[in-house]
Order: structure tokens, then C-alpha cells, then sequence
């Protein structure tokens, strides 16, 4: 009596381990891999996993540039002057471009040596000579891409900056927006999904359980160092140019629900 009251409870579970593929199978969908995964709860319905991703390309909308003034000279009290001077011509002219967001940026002063090989009863010798200093201080400038950007930096290379790079990208406000919307666009597919597989089950209600979201995208196109240097150095400089690209933003959804009558 015991071994038939075993078999009878085996024989009492068995349909509810074999329904769960047989309905994913006729649904064209396996347990295991990238599908749904699907798993049965107690007192019925089906916890499902699901995932979803939504993208978009849109023309990046923040510019931002690297200048600095550097010099060389005899010693670090004239060196550190001069820049310091021409830092402050600098600030009357951006003052004046209330579009653009300009902060200091790296200020270093440091001894120069050079090297002097020295050839002695065929014996070679290499001494580092003081050879003045050097200095610089950067700033960076950041505006809209309709900003007088690259007009203040027409300006700054006329006073002696020279440019030492470019970058293209999506505002931190327009990819938060973005990412909002990819979301939702995520979970509606999610949404549309579980209610197919709820239908095939005849499980109409739908609830959320747990959601992850990750999003990547809308980095920065920088303009090759090379195709800078040419801004630097000359009088009366033209105001440079630049063009926007494109960024794309991805946002990837995987999401719990469950499925109940």
C-alpha cells in the first residue's frame, strides 16, 4: 500500500512538470537559453524572466574644448607671470560669453633639462643640463553646440592658447531623457510579450516583480589632436570649425513578472 501510494502521488504531480514545456514548446519557446524562462509557483500561475532592449541615434548636442597657454623661460617667477597675466586677459574675454561654461583646468611649472653627450678618450658620457623652464595652464570651455563656442575659442587662440582637443557628446539633461523614454519603450515590448505568453497559458493578469535596467551610449567624438594644432600660432586667427555627430543610447531591460488566471 505504501509503494501504490507513491506512484499515485507521482502520477499526481507529473502534469504540472510537464505542462510548463509542452506550452512553452507550442509557443516556439524553449526553457533553456535566450527565450523566457519560466517557472511554476505555488498556487498556481508562472513566474516569468524576460528581456528587452531599445535604441535610438540622435545628433549630439554639448561641446567641449581643452585649451592652454604655455611658454618657456629663464626661470619660474617670469614663466609663472606671464601665464598668470595672460590668464587674466583671458577671463575679460570669456566674461563676455555668458553661453559658455568656462572653468581653469590643469596649471603646472616645471625645470627643463637637455641632454649633453660628451666624447673622452673613446669614452661616451651623457650629462643633463638646466635648460630654463616651462609652464602652462588649461581651460576648459563647454556650451551647447549653438553656443559662441567656437567664437571665444577664436578669440583665446588670437591671445596665444592653443587648443589641445574637441569633444562631440549628448548633454547629460537630453541622454537622462532619452534613457527615460528607452525605458518605457523597454517595458512595453516586455509588457506585450508576457501578455502573448499569458494568452497561450490563459493567463490574462500580468504583475511586475522585479526590473533591471543598464543604458550605454552618447560618448564623446573627439576632433583628432592632429587637425588642432593647425588652430594655434597665427595672427588675426579664423574662427574654428566643428561638426556635431551622432550618438546612439541603448537601453536594456530584463524584467520579473508573474502570470496568473
Amino acid at each position: 500500500m505504501k509503494t501504490l501510494g507513491k506512484v499515485m502521488m507521482a502520477m499526481a504531480v507529473m502534469p504540472l512538470v510537464v505542462a510548463m514545456p509542452v506550452a512553452a514548446q507550442e509557443m516556439g519557446m524553449g526553457m533553456m537559453g535566450g527565450g523566457p524562462r519560466m517557472v511554476p509557483m505555488m498556487g498556481g500561475g508562472v513566474m516569468l524572466t524576460l528581456s528587452a532592449e531599445a535604441r535610438r541615434t540622435v545628433k549630439q548636442d554639448h561641446l567641449q574644448t581643452t585649451m592652454a597657454f604655455e611658454m618657456d623661460g629663464k626661470d619660474a617667477p617670469a614663466v609663472q607671470n606671464t601665464i598668470n597675466r595672460k590668464m587674466q586677459d583671458a577671463q575679460k574675454i570669456y566674461a563676455k560669453y555668458k553661453d559658455v561654461k568656462v572653468n581653469t583646468g590643469n596649471y603646472s611649472v616645471w625645470q627643463q633639462y637637455s641632454a649633453e653627450t660628451v666624447v673622452e678618450n673613446g669614452k661616451v658620457t651623457s650629462n643633463q643640463q638646466k635648460n630654463g623652464w616651462h609652464g602652462s595652464q588649461q581651460l576648459v570651455l563647454q556650451g551647447d553646440v549653438g553656443s559662441n563656442l567656437l567664437k571665444l575659442m577664436g578669440e583665446l587662440q588670437n591671445l596665444g592658447f592653443v587648443a589641445q582637443g574637441m569633444n562631440y557628446s549628448l548633454s547629460t539633461e537630453e541622454a537622462e531623457k532619452l534613457t527615460d523614454e528607452l525605458t518605457q519603450e523597454a517595458l512595453a515590448k516586455i509588457t506585450a510579450r508576457a501578455k502573448k505568453i499569458g494568452a497561450a497559458l490563459d493567463m490574462g493578469n500580468v504583475d511586475y516583480v522585479s526590473i533591471n535596467t543598464t543604458s550605454g551610449g552618447g560618448m564623446q567624438r573627439p576632433v583628432p589632436m592632429m587637425a588642432m594644432a593647425k588652430f594655434g600660432g597665427a595672427a588675426d586667427m579664423a574662427t574654428p570649425v566643428g561638426q556635431a555627430g551622432e550618438s546612439e543610447v541603448t537601453v536594456s531591460v530584463d524584467a520579473t513578472v508573474r502570470l496568473k488566471k
